[in-house]
């Protein structure tokens, strides 16, 4: 949801710095009555979306759980982004 979104504003000053970088939020919990106009769904599925789009894509950061990550490393590889290129974080839930 919206709530759950951070570092927004740094992502987005990323974007405007550097050419080759992208941030794309996707929320897939947010109410469809919400004034949301960013990206909906599993994050698997705009991925997939974006990658169908953009066939220059070369690298990719991830953070989430460890079977997000690995569901998205499913959907990268199969765009012919190689495993080298994509870089994560899994959490794990404990501190």
């Amino acid at each position: 949801t919206q709530k759950d979104l951070f570092g927004v504003s740094e992502m987005k000053r990323f974007e405007q710095r550097l050419p080759d970088f992208r941030f794309i939020p996707a929320l897939s919990g947010e109410a469809a009555e919400s004034d949301w106009t960013g990206e909906r769904g599993l994050i698997t599925e705009v991925t997939d979306r974006f990658l169908s789009a953009d066939p220059t894509f070369r690298e990719a950061y991830l953070c989430g759980s460890p079977g997000m990550v690995q569901a998205c490393i499913k959907v990268l590889t199969a765009h012919a982004i190689p495993e080298e290129r994509i870089f994560y974080d899994r959490f794990t839930g404990t501190s």
